[in-house]
């Protein structure tokens, strides 16, 4: 949604995440959190690494993030790249992150939304693996 900054009147930022935004002078703020809910299934493929590297980027301590589950037909618009719940335990793992699956549970059990109650994940970065988005 590249006209989102209008949109907001400026309350939420545009950035095409298929790029790596890990430094210059559009990188992506830092926080302990990063979250990124109803984007991961619109990413191509081929962009994923970019899109995930901006997620390391983005946070010191762990994820929140929905990823629409392959199978479920949760409808959307542009699913181009749904996954299995192992799939994004696994490929969040191989980048330094354990499920937390007690929050995972907790936001599942909360969410009003069917896609949510079925694709919500909270990852924690591991201590050992520095957040410079590689």
């Amino acid at each position: 949604m590249p006209d989102v900054e209008a949109q907001t009147e400026g309350r939420v930022g545009y950035r095409d995440l298929s790029v790596v935004h890990c430094s210059g002078p559009r990188a992506l703020a830092q926080s302990a959190w990063a979250m990124t809910l109803e984007v991961a299934e619109h990413i191509p493929k081929q962009f994923e690494p970019a899109f995930l590297s901006n997620i390391d980027c983005a946070n010191t301590r762990g994820v929140v993030l929905s990823w629409s589950v392959v199978g479920l037909k949760q409808g959307g618009i542009g699913h181009v790249n749904p996954r299995r719940y192992k799939q994004t335990g696994r490929l969040f793992e191989s980048r330094g992150y354990t499920t937390d699956l007690v929050a995972t549970r907790r936001l599942r059990r909360c969410a009003t939304k069917s896609y949510f109650r079925n694709g919500l994940f909270v990852f924690r970065r591991n201590a050992s693996v520095p957040a410079n988005g590689s």
